[in-house]
């Protein structure tokens, strides 16, 4: 008979006959009961159970008339592998089985099947109606062996309008009661209640022992291969997205936590004027944060302007900062949803929460950074005031830097937008709000400094070096803008021969936006004393002159756009006009049909300056545009037959192609 039993089950129906008419009456030995349950267990591992299979095992298990010990009882809890999302009615059965007295059922059953459901949790079809015995279960939290298990379901279940007065009082007193104070499963439930309300339960409670049921992550694994097994449709994100979604959230709903006849909660307003006497009544902080959730109310908030209203949410935001998202390790959705939220706050918000500043530094201690929440920091970091402290700035900017350093090139070009957008909403302030103009300096000052250093790590990335010239490209707009005479920061030597020795002019043409805004700041303090950007301005067209006859027409055009601001230059660029305009074969190379005219036109106009200013100088010795170069002009443009055809139809083109200034000079210069 052993011998036969040993072969197994044929499927989950024959294995719970055999349980179902063992359970009332032995047929074996404990010995071969339990070897042929360790059998049955095997089964439900690879295949799992359907709802009515599950609720057939609990018509056993939670018999008083079985002829089953402990173990074997425990061993069929084990055998609850699901293959189908679990129906709430089971669940609520399990709740409905909680004795207090132990005679139904023994404590132990009653941990091990609450133990269960805490496994089974995220494959429940919903929690609404498990939701309604939420107060049996608070009333077994007085029950230690029960506690743990309680405990945790609570956490879990719990949402803001469970947290009523009475629970709370309760709650406070169960963990005062002698033998109580440091017990970490009560904890656990007073800090899920202190995220509703921080102004009811103050005061700081801090674990000494991690307040949660340890899970069996192989049984849960085994479970979740099962499902998908099953559902070929329902990928295993689902399960884990579907708990997340249950998540408490650390932001308050838009109620009041008592209401009477005279009063409303904020989702009942109908009129401005009931939104009105709502907003003289809020006192509680975690009410100002429910606020935040309604575009309607956050601008409302702003129109009323009450410092009352903006320190009362800054005290929510310290402790839900400093205290919420500490709360559990799936604390990183909660802090998305909170940044998300302040997100949208800052961009309306004439000012800065200071709790927020405090938690910036401490972010990047912690172990697991998501990139989704440090992108949704950096953002809220742009709007930190310039009248913060610059202490917090080098160290905030300090913080940075060993975080990126980490990473990798492209993570550093997404910060480097970030200090774009930094630099950008600092120019944009009005004149009147930049407060000290020494202090936004010497900000602008730190950022760029900071993006120097980190393209100089990554050994001068093209793309990071563009980047760090659009950043310069807007510290000389600032510089600019407020007219403050000093001695600017000057990109490095690096930046020119990384941008300049590229084969595209979109880098070259950064670098020449650059090299003139630092020419038009010079001019616009109308200080030539500025030695330093002097020799900046100095070294930028040396470089070029190096360079220039490297390349093909894109430098002649950098080389163009500096000439009419850098014209009293002429040391610098009367060796390049010199050596391009005499080399034809050079020319022809790299002249375009609109490059060649134009730089000739500003090679004939810089002669006539020179005559004006010093009648002593000398002209250039240059060859004009003549017959040489009509060849290689006329196999482009196909327009005439002789040198005197090519010049008028030129003329036109360049009309056409709205070079007005060019084809005026030359037009001009046919006249004469």
């Amino acid at each position: 008979m052993e011998s036969f039993e040993n072969k197994g089950f044929l499927d989950i129906e024959e294995g719970i006959q055999w349980i179902k008419k063992n359970s009332e009456n032995l047929s074996s030995s404990k010995k071969t009961i339990l070897a042929r349950l360790q059998q049955f267990h095997k089964l439900c591992s690879e295949v799992g159970l359907n709802q009515h299979s599950i609720s057939s095992l609990l018509d056993v298990i939670l018999s008083k008339k079985t002829h089953f010990d402990k173990n074997h009882v425990q061993l069929l809890i084990k055998c609850l592998y699901p293959n189908e999302l679990i129906s709430q009615t089971i669940a609520i059965r399990i709740i409905s089985s909680l004795d207090p007295h132990g005679l139904r059922c023994s404590y132990a059953i009653q941990a091990k099947l609450l133990n269960w459901l805490i496994h089974v949790y995220e494959f429940l079809d919903g929690n609404n109606l498990l939701c309604r015995y939420y107060g049996v279960l608070f009333h077994f939290l007085d029950f230690l062996t029960l506690r743990p298990y309680i405990s945790n379901l609570l956490v879990l279940l719990t949402k803001h309008y469970h947290v009523k007065s009475f629970r709370i009082h309760q709650l406070l007193a169960l963990y005062q009661k002698p033998g109580n104070t440091a017990d970490p499963y009560l904890l656990a439930l007073i800090l899920t209640y202190k995220q509703h309300f921080p102004d009811v339960i103050v005061g700081s409670y801090t674990y000494r022992k991690h307040g949660s049921v340890r899970l069996d992550s192989e049984w849960i694994a085994a479970t979740k291969a099962i499902l998908n097994r099953q559902s070929e449709d329902v990928p295993l994100e689902t399960w884990s997205s579907e708990k997340r979604k249950r998540q408490s959230s650390l932001i308050p709903d838009l109620i009041t936590m008592k209401n009477t006849s005279s009063s409303y909660s904020l989702e009942e307003l109908t009129s401005v004027q009931q939104m009105g006497l709502v907003y003289e009544k809020i006192v509680f902080p975690s009410r100002i944060a429910a606020v935040l959730k309604s575009k309607l109310f956050l601008i409302f908030l702003f129109l009323k302007n009450k410092n009352v209203y903006y320190s009362r949410l800054d005290e929510w935001l310290h402790i839900t900062l400093n205290y919420g998202l500490a709360l559990r390790s799936g604390s990183n959705n909660q802090e998305e949803e909170v940044l998300h939220l302040l997100y949208k706050y800052l961009l309306f918000s004439p000012k800065f929460p200071k709790s927020l500043l405090q938690y910036v530094i401490t972010f990047f201690s912690k172990p697991n950074i998501t990139e989704e929440n440090y992108n949704l920091l950096t953002l809220l970091v742009t709007h930190i005031p310039i009248t913060t402290d610059s202490s917090y700035f080098n160290s905030l900017l300090k913080e940075f830097e060993q975080f990126i350093l980490q990473k990798n090139a492209e993570f550093c070009s997404k910060h480097l937008n970030i200090l774009w957008l930094w630099l950008f909403r600092m120019l944009n302030l009005r004149i009147a709000s930049m407060g000290n103009n020494h202090t936004l300096l010497e900000k602008c000052l730190l950022i760029t400094n900071h993006a120097t250093f980190l393209v100089s790590h990554f050994s001068w990335d093209v793309s990071l070096a563009y980047q760090l010239s659009r950043l310069f490209q807007l510290y000389y707009k600032i510089l600019t803008k407020i007219r403050k005479q000093i001695e600017p920061n000057i990109p490095p030597k690096e930046l020119i021969y990384v941008l300049f020795f590229q084969p595209s002019a979109f880098y070259i043409n950064s670098m020449v936006g650059l090299l003139l805004l630092t020419k038009n700041y010079q001019e616009r303090l109308m200080d030539s004393r500025i030695d330093a950007i002097s020799k900046f301005t100095h070294s930028y067209l040396k470089s070029l002159s190096e360079i220039i006859l490297l390349k093909e027409k894109r430098a002649i055009l950098s080389f163009l756009q500096l000439w009419e601001p850098f014209k009293s230059d002429y040391s610098q660029f009367l060796p390049i006009a010199t050596r391009i305009a005499n080399d034809h074969p050079y020319a022809q190379r790299v002249f375009s049909l609109t490059c060649a005219p134009q730089f000739f036109s500003y090679i004939n106009g810089y002669q006539i300056y020179l005559q004006q200013t010093n009648p002593a100088t000398g002209s250039i010795p240059l060859k004009p545009i003549q017959e040489e170069t009509f060849g290689a002009f006329q196999s482009n443009l196909h327009l005439s037959d002789s040198w005197e055809d090519f010049q008028k139809n030129f003329i036109i083109y360049l009309k056409k192609k709205g070079y007005l200034a060019i084809s005026d000079f030359l037009l001009s210069t046919l006249n004469r």
